[in-house]
């Protein structure tokens, strides 16, 4: 790249950077320095952001969208993510909107700006046939002409359907990231400093903006998603979360154990009222499931009545908070709590402490007294309230079963290490609703929370039997059946193993990550040389460990 043009790019960084929410007072002192340097670099930023303003007045005056001559339509000038494409795209729309003479004729040049409010939702046509779709409170700027076609995305979120123009690039600038494509389907949202693209057909190159030095780049494909930020970028592959990831084209929000405080700010994107979460504990509840992204007064109401939260319905926000299970005015909301028993004979018959028999909703996970081999399926045990050896606190009801109202009394059994870490758990006793019982699993080993056992050290282990019965809120509270429904082994959901994943260059030495058996059993050793086996190190590689 030539001087000059590296000129022309950091002057057009400097008039989209001023455009941005986050400029502070260290910007503008480097912004000065950078205009001091050279007379030259005046010359380029003056002469680009007079083009600038002048596609802002144009826009705020109502000119109509077509400015261009024969064969092109208006396009949205997309919000200002990054820099501009390059000098000749930013004066060819300066010879457009000043009458400067251009090659003795002025520039086919199609340029627009559209934007949306919060919970606003709108399809603009580009003037090559392209399509963008911009999803809340989102602002784009977009030129084209026939040798270019540019895109500045200055916040927000969009999803583009890119015409297919041989030889033609369609670049969208977002902050310090480029997206290049040449035909294809995908989303772009930027969200500060973070920018994520989500590809549904064709391939696209996420890069480093000129302007900004280096030389990084990632090409994604059909089924990929890239999260960029603070010179990194992460490509992971995954179908399922691209569909996820543009459920907002249906005025959708699609969660899949994301965190409360994770879905609070994506309903805050599409909502003027806001959910504010007053706690922590509130703030790590797991979320799943399908929900209006513009309908906030449902999913607060769901929140306070399948997952047990205070919701304070105050001037223009929510406020959540977590209702404490040793309080003695909790309301009988789905409050699935452990309680250790005194023997295994004994019947699983009790509701539980703050219970009650009138309430509804409230399920019990009573587990069997410590043993050192698994017990059979029929011993079912009684909850005590003096038990102390084992607590679990676990207050979600699984949102996909809540979602399809089933309910039912659900067996486990569960492996914990001597530092009362749950390595598996395995259905033993079936609802009757498969997706009911394989969520269960998943819900005690993501929150379940274990003490220490007394008199187990180094390799020992220890495996419990347990009963959740699960219970919608609009159904009376009955007594756990003595004798629950032994599941086929062939019908069993699959057993859930969890290992540490070693976490390099970070504070936290290991994280646990939680797996179906066969997945663990089928992956390449070079794929777990991250993982610490914790099966290994506490079990001295007997037969039992995997």
């Amino acid at each position: 790249m030539s001087r000059a043009a590296q000129i022309e790019e950091l002057a057009a960084h400097w008039v989209l950077r001023r455009e941005e929410r986050s400029w502070d007072e260290a910007d503008e002192a480097q912004f000065a320095a950078w205009m001091d340097e050279s007379d030259a670099h005046k010359v380029a930023f003056w002469r680009l952001e007079n083009g600038w303003r002048a596609a802002d007045r144009i826009a705020s005056i109502g000119a109509p969208p077509r400015l261009v001559h024969d064969g092109f339509r208006s396009i949205a000038w997309t919000k200002p993510l990054a820099l501009a494409a390059s000098l000749l795209l930013v004066f060819t729309l300066i010879v457009m909107q000043t009458g400067l003479p251009f090659g003795g004729t002025s520039a086919p040049l199609s340029s627009a700006k559209f934007e949306t409010g919060v919970g606003g939702h709108k399809v603009v046509s580009l003037g090559d046939g392209s399509r963008v779709e911009l999803n809340t409170d989102t602002i784009i700027k977009a030129a084209v002409d026939e040798d270019s076609r540019a895109v500045w995305l200055h916040r927000g979120e969009a999803f583009f359907d890119v015409a297919k123009q041989p030889g033609q690039k369609f670049v969208i600038y977002a902050g310090a990231r480029t997206i290049t494509v040449l035909g294809t389907k995908f989303s772009v949202r930027r969200n500060g400093a973070e920018v994520v693209v989500a590809v549904l057909e064709g391939r696209v190159r996420v890069e480093d903006a000129p302007a900004f030095g280096a030389d990084r780049e990632a090409t994604i494909t059909a089924g990929d998603i890239a999260i960029a930020k603070n010179g990194n970028t992460v490509v992971t592959k995954s179908a399922e979360a691209v569909q996820s990831q543009l459920a907002w084209r249906e005025g959708l929000l699609k969660f899949d154990g994301v965190t409360l405080a994770s879905a609070a700010q994506q309903f805050n994107r599409y909502n003027r009222k806001q959910l504010v979460i007053g706690d922590v504990d509130a703030s790590g509840l797991l979320i799943e499931g399908i929900f209006r992204a513009r309908n906030v007064d449902a999913f607060a109401r769901l929140l306070q009545n399948a997952y047990g939260l205070n919701v304070q319905d105050e001037s223009g926000r929510f406020v959540l908070s977590s209702r404490r299970m040793a309080s003695k005015t909790l309301p009988k909301q789905i409050r699935p709590e452990l309680l250790a028993p005194q023997r295994a004979s004994d019947a699983a018959t009790d509701t539980g402490p703050d219970c009650g028999t009138g309430g509804s909703g409230c399920a019990v996970i009573p587990l069997s007294a410590p043993a050192p081999r698994v017990q059979t399926a029929s011993q079912t045990t009684k909850a005590i309230r003096e038990g102390r050896n084992w607590d679990v606190l676990h207050k979600l009801y699984p949102a996909r079963a809540l979602a399809a109202g089933e309910e039912g009394l659900v067996g486990f059994t569960v492996r914990l290490d001597s530092r009362g870490n749950p390595m598996s758990c395995k259905i033993t006793h079936t609802s009757g609703h498969p997706l009911l019982d394989m969520e269960t699993c998943k819900l005690i080993l993501v929150n379940a929370v274990f003490k220490k056992p007394a008199g187990v050290t180094g390799s020992q282990q220890r495996a419990y039997e347990g009963v959740v019965n699960w219970k919608l809120p609009t159904t009376p509270l009955t007594a756990v059946p003595a004798v629950p429904k032994v599941i086929a082994e062939a019908q069993a959901p699959e057993e859930l193993v969890c290992k540490r994943v070693q976490r390099t260059g970070s504070n936290i030495p290991s994280e646990r990550q939680c797996m179906p058996k066969s997945e663990w059993l089928k992956a390449s050793e070079s794929s777990k040389r991250a993982y610490i086996d914790t099966a290994r190190r506490n079990c001295g590689g007997t037969a039992d460990c995997y």
